[in-house]
């Protein structure tokens, strides 16, 4: 009897555990999304489409399979076209312009610059699948904004960038996938 009477703690013990756990989880609020910023959406898709459409530059005239040049060569076209609607939008906001790249784009392009032949072409691709990835994910947010101007913009684009995900896909699996 000595022997089944702690157990029976040790099982009530658990389930108040259990039951706390369980009070606790349906009480527990979600914290609320951050408000959509346009001004920061603006300032860091402007920043990404220039480093982008100058990553796509080097692509076209360094790639070694004729699949990176031509989607460097139209990255670089759409990233630009991207980049001067951005500029005119924060232009109309009286969005100061950055200047140059964001640090991380220039080590980017550095170390790309560095690699040869296949090496280039797979490296290429697979930043620009991950940078991809996230400017869809930003443009699928701004897609529901409230402000009507990035709304508008990011939809114009979203399905450039999702037709130019699927392309850079093509070529990352084409030369191996990712190493990761």
């Amino acid at each position: 009897m000595a022997f089944f009477l702690p157990l029976s703690i040790m099982v009530k013990r658990e389930l108040l555990v259990v039951m706390l756990l369980l009070c606790s989880c349906t009480r527990a609020k979600t914290p609320a999304a951050p408000p959509f910023d346009a001004r920061r959406f603006i300032t860091l898709s402007l920043l990404t489409s220039k480093a982008d459409a100058d990553l796509g530059a080097l692509a076209a005239k360094k790639g070694r399979l004729p699949e990176t040049r031509q989607f460097g060569d139209a990255m670089h076209r759409d990233q630009s076209a991207m980049a001067s609607s951005l500029a005119e939008l924060a232009r109309r906001r009286n969005i100061g312009m950055p200047a140059g790249l964001e640090e991380k784009k220039v080590a980017l392009k550095d170390n790309l610059t560095i690699l040869p032949g296949q090496v280039f072409d797979r490296g290429y691709a697979l930043a620009m699948v991950q940078d991809l990835d996230n400017a869809i994910a930003s443009f699928n947010a701004a897609s529901s904004a409230t402000d009507r101007d990035v709304q508008q913009f990011a939809q114009q684009y979203r399905a450039t960038l999702i037709a130019r995900k699927k392309d850079a896909d093509a070529l990352l699996s084409r030369l191996g996938g990712s190493p990761f």
